[in-house]
């Protein structure tokens, strides 16, 4: 313990110093400058961690005392990626440095941790993206369902205005909105928020009406599919959960264009995160599972992320939901998926074709590997029907506007960060290429691509895992009966607590008994009257399919503070009784 500590402390100091840029002149590139006009021939010139000069000419730059210079003939040069819809862990930030993403939207964290993390990252003391966080979602309280502790439960229009000024006045850059709001607490919200000049961005079940009370971005696609039903959609046509990216299968293509419309009357940007449509890629042969896979367990120095996690990513190709795995799918119903995906592709293209703009977002860590993810995402986004550009803009420029950063960041201009990506092949004629990445720069320092075994946030995340990739810890809350008597026939014990997953399965004296699942706070347990012989105090427990973490989705929460609680229940205590 004490080695570790030593450890920990020897490496808190080696982040101490955050050093000055020595100035930074690329040359003879190929910059793709993110304003979205054509590429040209150039020099790029940064001193302070700033962009000082652009000039359009090859060599038309004389590098001042001191400087670095970097030959970019053959190359192409672009701003640094923006992901501007991520989940961050404290694990995850040499992921999106490696792959040119030199800043993140944090949407939907721990407030207190996000601020202190942001505020490391920006001393030079920490390694990671410039970070915009939101902390805490805020949303209306929801019985019974999906609990985090960095969500704010609402409770009227004055309440929500209240928690977002106190969200406000400790520092954070964005509100972000979950779809239970009312109409009046989101006016409040947006009012509140407004005022702060912060962007509200969110979820919605309908995107129509999120636009008209003001949200600037609006995360998904679902609330646009949602706002084209002409009466509420049947649940009856809902063959399985997976509520967020099913209804898009029975979007009114008809009404999509009024949709739209209204959206682009108010300046709303889309985030469509394509990317957590996991099974249709995998259906498709795109290949990221396999690319994923070689990051993330081909790089032995990658062993500090959770390998529950690192399984998990994977796991989300072959799942629907936690509820359906998709091999048990009948194919009327895969089919109803895949005509899904191809109605999200119908709203991204209609959208951008009609001068809507898109943010490029991933959900990372709870979609997706961090950092490669946008790369994958760009490439679905071309796959809509936009050009490279598009897709580029979607993840420089547009992500800058849409957290009202495009004044400091977003594309190639004089007094904006010196962040740059220069790149081995041209992204414009295949955007796949901005995997080819020659040099990272993130206010004109160089960022090493490799990762580290040693690495280390300093200030780790004060709340635990959790990801709709991960399936819960299940917790055992009851159970009846309680007491049975020796020798007694074949008992069907009730099993009640949260976390349940239809592949949950009963323990009992180091047996598997036949289980059923009920819901995910029920289960039936049947107990074979050959382990009925033995009489004492047993104990019955739970156990999920790894990869596990510690949130019990729908049915609400359990956390345990540094680590997952693991795969395995608390246990319940069966009394088989003298006859």
């Amino acid at each position: 313990m004490a080695i570790k500590l030593l450890f920990l402390l020897l490496l808190a100091l080696g982040h101490s110093t955050a050093l000055a840029a020595s100035p930074l002149l690329i040359k003879s590139g190929t910059i793709i400058d993110g304003t979205g006009g054509p590429p040209f021939q150039g020099d790029i010139l940064i001193q302070d961690g700033r962009i000082e000069r652009i000039e359009r000419a090859s060599g038309a730059l004389s590098p001042p005392p001191g400087a670095r210079i970097v030959d970019a003939s053959g190359k192409f040069v672009l701003p640094g990626l923006i992901d501007s819809h991520v989940h961050y862990h404290d694990w995850s930030g040499e992921l999106y440095l490696y792959h040119g993403v030199t800043t993140v939207a944090d949407l939907g964290n721990s407030t207190e941790w996000s601020i202190a993390l942001r505020e490391g990252i920006e001393k030079g003391k920490i390694a990671g993206p410039r970070q915009f966080v939101s902390g805490a979602q805020v949303d209306a309280p929801r019985p019974g369902a999906f609990a985090r502790p960095q969500l704010i439960a609402i409770k009227d229009p004055r309440n929500a205005a209240e928690e977002v000024r106190k969200l406000i006045a400790k520092g954070v850059d964005v509100v972000k909105v979950y779809e239970n709001l009312t109409p009046g607490m989101v006016e409040s919200i947006v009012g509140a928020a407004r005022a702060a000049g912060k962007p509200v961005i969110g979820h919605t079940n309908d995107a129509v009406e999120a636009a008209r009370l003001g949200y600037k971005g609006i995360e998904h696609t679902n609330g646009v599919a949602m706002a084209t039903f002409k009466g509420k959609l049947d649940p009856a046509k809902l063959p399985f959960p997976g509520y967020g990216r099913i209804v898009h299968s029975f979007m009114d293509e008809s009404r999509l264009p009024e949709v739209l419309q209204v959206l682009l009357d108010h300046g709303v940007y889309l985030n469509p995160t394509l990317r957590l449509w996991s099974w249709p890629h995998l259906d498709q042969k795109k290949g990221f599972l396999e690319e994923d896979y070689a990051l993330l367990f081909h790089n032995t120095a990658l062993a500090y992320i959770p390998i529950d996690y690192r399984l998990a990513i994977l796991n989300e190709y072959f799942h629907l939901s936690r509820s359906y795995r998709v091999d048990e799918l009948k194919p009327d119903d895969k089919e109803l998926v895949r005509r899904g995906y191809r109605n999200a592709q119908k709203i991204v293209k209609q959208f951008v074709d009609k001068g809507g703009k898109i943010y490029a977002g991933t959900d990372s860590a709870n979609i997706g590997t961090p950092g490669l993810a946008l790369h994958q995402e760009m490439e679905l986004l071309v796959d809509c029907g936009l050009t490279p550009m598009q897709a580029l803009l979607s993840a420089t420029r547009w992500s800058a506007e849409v957290l009202n950063q495009d004044k400091k960041l977003g594309t190639l201009e004089p007094g904006k960060f010196g962040d740059v990506l220069v790149l081995e092949a041209n992204p414009l004629s295949d955007i796949r290429n901005t995997r080819k990445i020659a040099h990272v720069f993130k206010e004109g320092m160089e960022i090493a691509r490799g990762f580290t075994a040693y690495h280390s946030p300093i200030i780790y995340r004060n709340i635990p895992e959790d990801s709709g990739h991960l399936n819960p810890s299940p917790l055992l809350t009851a159970m009846t009966p309680e007491a049975v008597t020796e020798g007694s026939g074949d008992v069907v014990l009730t099993l009640r607590g949260l976390g349940f997953l239809p592949w949950s399965k009963a323990h009992y004296l180091g047996t598997t008994i036949a289980t059923e699942y009920v819901s995910d706070t029920e289960l039936k347990a049947t107990l074979p009257a050959r382990l009925l012989k033995l009489v004492g105090t047993f104990p019955v427990v739970v156990e999920n399919p790894r990869p596990v973490g510690t949130v019990n989705l729908r049915a609400g929460s359990a956390f345990s503070i540094f680590g997952t609680r693991g795969a395995e229940s608390n246990p319940f205590y069966l009394i088989v009784k003298f006859k």
